[in-house]
């Protein structure tokens, strides 16, 4: 074979570089550069050989060797344009954005009508946060070659991420136009529909995506998340372990998973706890690199890190900002890595609150390590855990010497790994099942903050006094909305003739109407309302007496924002972390009375509390007070105990070392 002696001896350098290039558009990587190191033997300077060979680095993941060669093609020769594109995709998988763009519009340049170079600037600047600029260099690349399947897919993605949701689905019919049989875009298809609240067509398009292509990893992700939508979780942990068993290594799938098993069996420990311990054992092997070069002296200023998708219009910033707000800057320094492309108001306020602002989206988790041990970051603290957005993959890598996972998500992440997770003692009593986690549970008295959005409407009166009935209200996902949810609210229903519930968002509207009316319920007693923006959401409030808290997995900020705004929250108490934290809120605030130990008492309080409409007013009328001066609101204290507890878990690392 050819590879196997010098190209010189048989054909010219010309010819050898297609026989290569044959060999590399067929997947044959490692006789395609067998061949381009012959033609660099001969002729060091040989520029396409040194770009191509740049490429299969890129494609091995070899990426400082990547930037290497084909900078060097392009010193040689720094006219063609394919070199600078193929530099980008690089540089942007390096997480170089800037860069990255540079040396597209430098392709550009040379070549104006490159549409793959436009399509690929329009990548990064939706990494940047550019989601405008995106679509124009997406609509510019159409505009050259109108039959470019992944400029329309990314135009579609783009303009849903715009919220201009048909506008996506014109851009994706035309993928299909394009090519019939694109998996891709049926995906694509799938996720803009769901977003519509078109459910049963989202099923539709993931499952015509998976008959495409059998084992289409995402295709399944995206088919269980509908799933979820539409109430049918058991389902949907059907389909996310039927994707697992074509592609056990995909991290989004076992992502899913687990939390779908963290809201359906949130009351199982021992299967959310066994799924998250098969994440960790499918990962984490070989991936752990316990070497660190801090400084180990015990009392030193301490370099926090915090890990998020979060940053921005999400319920975990009210929870992360008043932490940053008051951390004792003498004793810590905050970095925030941000793993996400959107960026608001809130993200700019958070930005301010940071000593250090790192964007880690779209970097490979090796360069993610890189920079945060760059950073010598002592404590990195996950805020995710397995929602959308998180990098547990980096995590497992063991980035910082102590690790910590807090705030976004009610378990274990199953890394051995994650040394801590905060917590306190309403949530996870002591000794209770501890063994259901790899980390080490750390108590704290609050465990954490809540900064509620301002400024907050005025609380009114309670409605059942102009109503002459209860209003129970539901603002929950659906996909929190359990049978088992919807069963007890039933029964609370049955139990007091003239109450009404109201729900919002209304994207389950038809499905939940006939599942009450299965149970007995009739509709005119339901009534369903849009999503609202947050200074409306919250006056919606006004409208309710009553919160229900789902089960068994627990409102958070949801339950929050409902008691910031006066209305008490009726809970459940369960076994688990997830179904705690109503319990945990309502006895911080002396309000017992809503929190139920069984089912057949959760029923009983509904019913007192709807026949005691001055004694709910008392509490209405005080509860913003309450929450003023709750555990949980008195910041800097939480603060205070928060950063010794990261003093504490910093000197018993420094022991052990």
């Amino acid at each position: 074979m050819l590879a196997t002696r010098p190209v010189a001896e048989k054909v010219s350098l010309a010819d050898a570089l297609q026989i290569a290039i044959a060999h590399h558009q067929a997947g044959r990587l490692q006789q395609a550069e067998s061949i381009y190191r012959q033609i660099l033997q001969a002729d060091p300077e040989y520029a396409d050989a040194l770009h191509l060979s740049g490429v299969i680095a890129q494609q091995k993941g070899e990426l400082d060797s990547a930037v290497e060669l084909i900078g060097k093609a392009i010193s040689i020769n720094a006219t063609v344009a394919d070199y600078y594109n193929n530099l980008g995709i690089v540089l942007r998988k390096q997480g170089k954005l800037n860069a990255a763009a540079m040396s597209y519009q430098q392709a550009i340049s040379l070549k104006p009508d490159y549409a793959e170079a436009h399509n690929n600037l329009g990548v990064v600047f939706k990494w940047q946060g550019k989601l405008d600029a995106a679509l124009e260099c997406c609509h510019t690349a159409l505009a050259i070659m109108p039959g470019y399947i992944d400029a329309h897919l990314n135009a579609g993605t783009l303009s849903r991420d715009l919220g201009k949701l048909d506008t996506a689905i014109e851009h994706i019919h035309k993928a299909i136009a394009i090519k019939s049989d694109s998996a891709e875009a049926y995906n694509k298809f799938g996720l803009v529909l769901k977003e519509k609240g078109q459910l049963d067509e989202s099923v539709s398009c993931y499952q015509k995506a998976l008959s495409i292509r059998p084992g289409y990893a995402d295709a399944y992700n995206g088919w269980g998340s509908a799933l979820m939508e539409q109430g049918k979780q058991q389902l949907a942990l059907i389909a996310y372990e039927k994707g697992l068993a074509f592609n056990p290594s995909h991290a989004p799938l076992h992502h899913s998973l687990i939390f779908a098993a963290s809201r359906e069996c949130a009351d199982d420990g021992a299967k959310v706890f066994e799924l998250s311990k098969r994440f960790g054992r499918q990962f984490e092997s070989g991936l752990i690199r316990e070497s660190h070069n801090n400084d180990k002296t015990p009392g030193k200023r301490l370099r926090i890190g915090y890990v998020s998708g979060d940053l921005c219009q999400h319920s975990v910033a009210y929870f992360i900002s008043p932490i940053l707000a008051h951390h004792d800057k003498q004793q810590v320094e905050i970095f925030c890595y941000y793993n996400h492309h959107a960026t608001d108001h809130i993200t700019h306020r958070l930005m301010a609150l940071a000593d250090h602002w790192r964007s880690i989206f779209g970097i490979s988790d090796d360069y993610a390590e890189q920079m945060i041990r760059q950073d010598a970051i002592d404590i990195l603290v996950d805020l995710s855990g397995h929602t959308a957005y998180n990098r547990l993959l980096l995590f497992a890598r063991k980035p910082a010497p102590v690790q910590v996972t807090w705030i976004g998500y009610p378990a274990t992440t199953g890394l051995s790994a994650m040394d801590y997770r905060l917590t306190n003692s309403y949530i996870n009593p002591p000794g209770w099942h501890d063994e259901y986690y790899t980390e080490t549970l750390v108590r704290l008295s609050a465990s954490t903050c809540f900064q509620p959005e301002q400024p907050l409407p005025e609380i009114e009166p309670v409605p059942a006094w102009k109503n002459g009935y209860i209003t129970f209200a539901s603002f929950h996902t659906p996909n929190k909305i359990t049978p088992t949810t919807m069963a007890l609210w039933a029964q609370i229903l049955a139990a007091i003739p003239n109450a009404r519930l109201l729900q919002c968002p209304d994207t389950a509207r038809n499905r939940m109407t006939q599942q009450f009316q299965a149970l007995g319920i009739a509709a005119d007693r339901l009534e369903f309302l849009a999503k609202q923006p947050m200074p409306r959401y919250l006056a919606l409030h006004n409208k309710v007496d009553i919160m229900l808290d789902t089960f068994p997995y627990n409102g958070g900020t949801i339950s929050r924002h409902s008691l910031w705004m006066g209305v008490p929250v009726l809970t459940l108490a369960g076994k688990s972390t997830a179904s705690r934290v109503g319990l945990a809120l309502m006895t911080q605030l002396g309000l017992t009375s809503f929190v139920a130990e069984r089912e057949e008492d959760l029923v009983d309080h509904a019913r007192r509390w709807a026949g005691d409409i001055e004694g709910l007013a008392q509490v209405r009328a005080g509860l913003r007070e309450r929450m003023q001066h709750a555990p949980f609101s008195q910041f800097t204290l939480v603060v205070r105990e928060l950063e010794t507890a990261y003093r504490q878990m910093w000197r018993h690392w420094c022991e052990q070392r």
